[in-house]
C-alpha cells in the first residue's frame, strides 16, 4: 500500500512525497560498461603513444624535429608502454581484445573482450587488475616511472635538454665577448 503526504511550505510549490515505495535492485556483471572503461583506458594509452610520436618525430621535408627527437629514453618509454600488453607469462591480451597494430598503437575489440569476460569474469579481471600486476598496474608502473618529478624518464630527458641549452647559451655568450 502506498501513502502520499503533501508538504506545503509558504512560498514553495507543493510537492507530493511518497512515504513507502517498492524498488527493484538488480545486481549483475556489466560487461558492456567494463568494455567501455577498457576502451577508454586503451584510448588514453594511445594518446600518450601519439604524443611521444609527435614530440620525437623528425620531418625530413622541413628538416625539423620535435622537442624530444633523438631522445632514446623516450623511445624506451614508448616500448615499455607497448610491452605492458604482454603480462610476462608468455601470453598477451589479444584473447581479451587488446592488440598492438603495425603503427605501434593499441586496438581494442569490444566483442572479443565481452565474450572473454562473459566466459571467465574472474580470469579477465585478474589480467587487468591493479593489485595482481595486471595490464592497468603495468601501465601505471611505466607511467609513474616516466613522470616521477625527480628520476622519471621524461623529467630526465627535459632536464638533459635544458642543461644542453644552458651550456650552448653560455658558449654563445663567451664567443660573443671574444
Amino acid at each position: 500500500r502506498r501513502h502520499t503526504r503533501y508538504i506545503s511550505v509558504t512560498g514553495v510549490q507543493t510537492c507530493a512525497l511518497p512515504i513507502w515505495t517498492t524498488s527493484r535492485i538488480t545486481v549483475g556483471r556489466d560487461a558492456a560498461g567494463l568494455a567501455t572503461s577498457v576502451s577508454s583506458f586503451v584510448d588514453a594509452v594511445n594518446d600518450v603513444l601519439k604524443s611521444i610520436d609527435s614530440s620525437s618525430a623528425y620531418d625530413a621535408s622541413t628538416k625539423t624535429g620535435g622537442p624530444l627527437t633523438g631522445e632514446s629514453s623516450v623511445r624506451d618509454l614508448r616500448d615499455q608502454l607497448l610491452n605492458a600488453v604482454y603480462p610476462g607469462d608468455g601470453s598477451s591480451l589479444a584473447k581479451l581484445g587488446i592488440q598492438v597494430t603495425r603503427d605501434g598503437l593499441l586496438t581494442f575489440d569490444s566483442t572479443t573482450f565481452t565474450q572473454a569476460y562473459t566466459a571467465d569474469p574472474a580470469g579477465v579481471t585478474e589480467k587487468f587488475d591493479k593489485t595482481n600486476n595486471g595490464f592497468v598496474q603495468r601501465v601505471y608502473t611505466v607511467a609513474k616511472g616516466a613522470s616521477d618529478s625527480y628520476s622519471g624518464i621524461v623529467t630526465q630527458a627535459i632536464q638533459g635538454r635544458n642543461t644542453e641549452i644552458d651550456r650552448m647559451n653560455k658558449s654563445d655568450r663567451k664567443s660573443t665577448r671574444l
